[in-house]
């Protein structure tokens, strides 16, 4: 009986050894299988959604070639902890049903670690119950309150909320106003634009102000005439865009010209492109934007190393816009997160890593970034350029700027 014992007793001790040290072998990362999506041990999936062929599409081109830029760089130096990125682009054509079916493509079938994207709010707030339930992190290029004003611990804003920028363009142009001058808006009637307008009026009524009019103009119009002549009207000194893009401003501010009526332009992010200073030509010599990213000709590390990358990779690219900046530095954190993961990384590890990230410095590209269990939006300032016609640019006139309390 003893000996019957000893052995029954050795065969459950080998069995428990056996057991530990095989839950050890896979929480070491050294195997990956189906449980770990989007990675194996030489490559990681990640997925990106953006407008190529839609109305935002002028935009969205840039964005999509940014994502995959970023990575091929990356896998240029070695990739990442011994791993390469394969990036799979979706058109996601700016509609929402389409939104929502390449990210359950990009979930279910390409199986992908984490996305970049998209831009459209609405798309991304039909995405935000699948995202947390099949925890998926991804960094979306929207900031609107509606997705990143509650917590979710798989969703990372790499850009400040639109209300923050509001906020900081006001502040601006309050302190530069004279005693008696007006403010105007002209707001597009849609979820982005009417935001945006609510914020501005929250920020305007903060400084003991309000508006004098509140123009309706539509995403994408060929013409402003009544917006215009109704701004005139009102005596309008500064006309503040909200949910407008670089085609709307260009046509307000050349209605505005051809009436003979030159208030000073103040533009939502949307708005501060190079392509809008083109556009408008002589007619943007008072135009202001914000942004919370650099611009392709800013004169810092972030700025030159970038520039240098697309001289080896993409030489033919000879300017690109503040909105590229945008994917980029998300692609910048995204790899960063990848990195801290290590070898045994996953969609839980990538959360935990992103949320360790402090002060994260991106050599001029934006302002500092900083993340937490407690806080997904790592941006907090943003900095005010103002059009140089002559060379088709914007120019920065503020350092990168926080909301004032």
């Amino acid at each position: 009986m003893r000996r019957i014992r000893n052995i029954l007793c050795y065969s459950i001790f080998v069995c428990f050894l056996f057991s530990v040290l095989l839950v050890s072998f896979f929480d070491s990362g050294l195997v990956y299988g189906a449980e770990v999506r989007g990675v194996t041990d030489t490559t990681i999936k990640l997925g990106g959604i953006y407008d190529q062929t839609g109305f935002t599409a002028g935009q969205g081109v840039q964005l999509g070639e940014a994502f995959r830029t970023y990575f091929e760089y990356i896998n240029s130096e070695g990739g990442i902890n011994g791993r390469k990125i394969k990036t799979i682009l979706e058109d996601d054509r700016y509609s929402i049903p389409t939104t929502v079916a390449v990210f359950k493509k990009l979930l279910f079938k390409d199986e992908v670690l984490a996305i970049v994207g998209p831009t459209s709010t609405q798309g991304m707030n039909a995405m935000v119950r699948q995202i947390e339930k099949h925890k998926l992190p991804v960094l979306p290029v929207t900031s609107a309150e509606i997705v990143a004003g509650e917590l979710r611990r798989y969703v990372f804003h790499v850009q400040p909320r639109y209300r923050q920028m509001m906020y900081i363009l006001v502040d601006h142009l309050v302190k530069n106003m004279k005693k008696g001058e007006r403010i105007g808006a002209v707001y597009a009637d849609h979820e982005f634009g009417k935001s945006e307008l609510s914020y501005l009026r929250e920020r305007i009524k903060f400084h003991g102000l309000e508006l004098v009019t509140e123009e309706v103009l539509n995403f994408m119009a060929l013409e402003a005439t009544t917006q215009i002549l109704s701004l005139k009207k009102a005596k309008a000194d500064y006309v503040v865009t909200c949910g407008q893009g670089t085609q709307n401003a260009i046509v307000l501010m050349r209605e505005a010209r051809k009436m003979v009526y030159s208030p000073k332009f103040y533009g939502n992010y949307a708005t501060c492109e190079e392509d809008t200073v083109k556009g408008a030509g002589e007619a943007a010599k008072n135009f202001v934007a914000i942004n919370a990213f650099g611009t392709w000709y800013d004169d810092t590390p972030g700025t030159l190393k970038k520039r240098e990358i697309y001289r080896k990779l993409k030489p033919e690219i000879k300017e690109r816009s503040p909105v590229h900046n945008a994917v980029w530095v998300k692609c910048t954190i995204l790899a960063e997160g990848i990195k801290r993961a290590g070898r045994n990384l996953n969609n839980e590890s990538l959360v935990d890593a992103l949320e360790s990230i402090r002060d994260f410095d991106t050599k001029g590209l934006c302002g500092p970034l900083t993340f937490s269990p407690k806080s997904h939006v790592g941006l907090d300032s943003a900095r005010l350029y103002k059009s140089d016609v002559e060379k088709g640019r914007l120019i920065p006139i503020t350092e990168w700027v926080k909301v004032a309390r």
